[in-house]
């Protein structure tokens, strides 16, 4: 099995050497467990080590935030966007216009398509779960006629986000590039995503955790297809390097 490295230290040694080149991976956690962090060391180690194409999609932080924030470890993300292996998207979901026919995931899918990567992060779904599906998307899945508009539609909203998910992660996946797909959940919630579906349609599922105080964080890997892999939580510091898992003395025999 081809894999990718990570680029975070100690985390593949617990993932058989790295993450299964084209799978969808979930990162999960409550805000201040390093999710941001560790998905842009992933597209750090792809574009400077590994010489590929990365593409970074935020539905939360505009650009200029997030090179600041990437430059507080020492990652230039301003000159690795000029190189053009890194391209940075924000997607204002609170001003987001549909044309007739188009649904949210369609944009997503076209930004991927005309940008061709080889490892892909969406930052975060959090704010397409919780966004109100439009009468467009209603509309291109069928869901709903030009009637409907002057009349209410008798459909939870909880299945048309299930609904979403299942049709962003398929169109993730007919990319065949290696994700990783960040959502923002409660401290102790017995789900791992914000919508409570991403986890079971994911390839894999990391889950951060962060107590708080001196407690530290800690990163359990919940799900690696076709990989053993470490089935403990594993203590992860966030360094000015970035993100540390520290290492686990027995490895796999």
């Amino acid at each position: 099995m081809e894999r990718e490295k990570t680029g975070i230290p100690g985390l593949d040694e617990l993932i058989q050497g790295g993450i299964p080149k084209g799978s969808i991976s979930l990162v999960s956690g409550s805000p201040g467990t390093g999710k941001s962090i560790l998905s842009q060391q992933f597209l750090r180690e792809g574009v400077k080590n590994q010489d590929q194409r990365c593409l970074y999609i935020s539905f939360e932080e505009e650009p200029n935030s997030i090179i600041k924030q990437a430059k507080g470890f020492g990652w230039d993300f301003k000159e690795l966007q000029a190189s053009q292996k890194l391209k940075i998207i924000y997607n204002d979901i609170t001003k987001r216009t549909l044309d007739e026919n188009e649904t949210y995931i369609d944009i997503i899918k076209g930004q991927i398509e005309r940008y061709d990567p080889d490892r892909l992060v969406i930052d975060s779904l959090t704010p397409l779960s919780n966004f109100p599906v439009s009468f467009e998307e209603l509309s291109q899945y069928g869901l709903a006629t030009d009637f409907d508009r002057f009349s209410p539609i008798g459909i939870q909203q909880d299945l048309l986000i299930r609904l979403q998910m299942h049709k962003l992660i398929n169109a993730v996946r007919s990319e065949e590039c290696t994700s990783i797909l960040i959502s923002e959940i409660k401290k102790n919630s017995k789900w791992m995503s914000a919508d409570h579906v991403t986890e079971f349609l994911s390839d894999n599922v990391l889950l951060l955790k962060y107590p708080g105080g001196n407690i530290k964080r800690t990163l359990k890997v919940e799900k690696m297809r076709s990989t053993d892999h470490y089935e403990d939580e594993a203590a992860m510091d966030i360094t000015e390097d970035g993100i540390q898992v520290e290492k686990i003395e027995e490895q796999f025999k």
